[in-house]
């Protein structure tokens, strides 16, 4: 890495942390910008610009490869994870003279974080496992909320290229968004309680407080309308789910949306089309 002037602002990372036989929970929350940086891993398969993976390990027998950003040797993930919450809009910016040169058979790359979702192949995907990202996105109007207007887009977007080309979508990274405005019970709508439960239920163990640290179930509000949130499909066994509720989805609005190309698109949609977001093999998994 060369040129490297790095400055941290606008985001929160909470990890539970492990000090001889005492807990410790560090809380950051500082900006970001990557200014003039040059990354040359040409052997690199596996990228993540702000975090590798967002799991705790509670084993791993040395075979870290640091060339190729993979263990080749076998490990096990803990059930410990990370809540990693950029909170400022435009709080993380990479210069357009930052340069990322990486394998070009490269299986993974992502600009927050490579790995967030924990998988394993006999349960599939699990609940009560998972990383948690939220990123920040806002309307014209200063609303926290994605557009699904079909003519507007605030997900959020590449700012790096892979030498002039788009890179491939990670479908091993989550992202939320506006949690930090709807956590811990400052949600008002039922389309916001929704995206707060099923994080909370997604979410390890160990990170849920962050979310809420109350029992919440899932909303009752008359409308739930999740237009302008980003709610994921969880795995709901073991839950009582008492809601009588109308509720909308809006899944092909923000389809439309995500085909919106705009003066900071990365020309990648990130749509969710047929298939319900929770299938690694589904490359648009991601939004």
């Amino acid at each position: 890495m060369q040129r490297c002037r790095v400055r941290e602002e606008g985001f929160r990372i909470v990890n539970l942390c492990l000090r001889g036989r005492k807990k410790t929970v560090p809380e950051e929350e500082a900006p970001v910008s990557f200014d003039g940086v040059t990354v040359k891993a040409t052997k690199c398969i596996n990228f993540g610009m702000l975090a590798s993976t967002l799991f705790g390990r509670d084993y791993d027998s040395y075979g870290f490869d640091y060339f190729k950003g993979e263990n080749v040797n076998n490990y096990r993930s803990s059930r410990d994870a990370t809540y990693f919450e950029l909170t400022k809009p435009n709080g993380y910016k990479i210069s357009q003279d930052t340069k990322i040169n990486i394998s070009p058979s490269y299986s993974y790359f992502d600009e927050i974080a490579r790995c967030s979702i924990y998988y394993s192949s006999s349960a599939s995907f699990m609940s009560n496992r998972q990383a948690i990202i939220s990123i920040p996105a806002v309307t014209a109007d200063g609303e926290r909320l994605l557009y699904m207007d079909g003519k507007n887009c605030n997900t959020y977007q590449n700012q790096t290229t892979n030498n002039g080309a788009v890179w491939k979508n990670n479908s091993w990274a989550r992202y939320y968004y506006n949690l930090d405005v709807y956590k811990n019970g400052k949600a008002t709508t039922g389309g916001a309680k929704a995206v707060e439960w099923s994080a909370k239920l997604f979410a390890a163990n160990n990170i849920k407080a962050y979310i809420n640290s109350t029992n919440i179930d899932f909303p009752t509000d008359p409308e739930i309308d999740l237009t302008g949130y980003s709610f994921y499909p969880v795995d709901t066994n073991g839950c009582n789910i008492k809601s009588n509720s109308t509720i909308t989805f809006e899944n092909n609005g923000f389809n439309q949306s995500e085909m919106v190309s705009s003066s900071n698109s990365d020309n990648y949609a990130r749509t969710t089309e047929g298939m319900d977001g929770t299938n690694l093999n589904n490359v648009h998994n991601q939004h």
